[in-house]
């Protein structure tokens, strides 16, 4: 292998070696884009969300502020997200 060829190969690597980290870099930036932009929508929408586990009796958890929702239907002592609009209504309910 002459010094030309060489050189030529190294060039080569170095090309392909810029395009993929330019191609990751990429991808990483729209993945985070699409995820703040996700949340930035809940937000503006006023939708947020309350974790909590059930009581006792299988109705209702309560959030930090003393609020109660209910969760009728899900196994007592469960741990569940409660996803809200901005009024307070259930939006989601899901168990862990």
């Amino acid at each position: 292998m002459t010094r030309t060829e060489y050189n030529q190969r190294v060039i080569t690597r170095k090309k392909r070696s810029i395009l993929i980290k330019g191609s990751l870099g990429i991808a990483a930036f729209l993945m985070f884009a699409s995820i703040v932009g996700h949340i930035d929508s809940d937000v503006y929408a006023g939708i947020h969300s309350v974790k909590g586990t059930v009581s006792a009796s299988g109705n209702y958890i309560l959030d930090e502020n003393g609020k109660a929702y209910d969760v009728s239907g899900f196994q007592s002592g469960s741990e569940v997200t409660v996803k809200l609009d901005k009024q307070g209504n259930i939006l989601s309910v899901v168990s862990k």
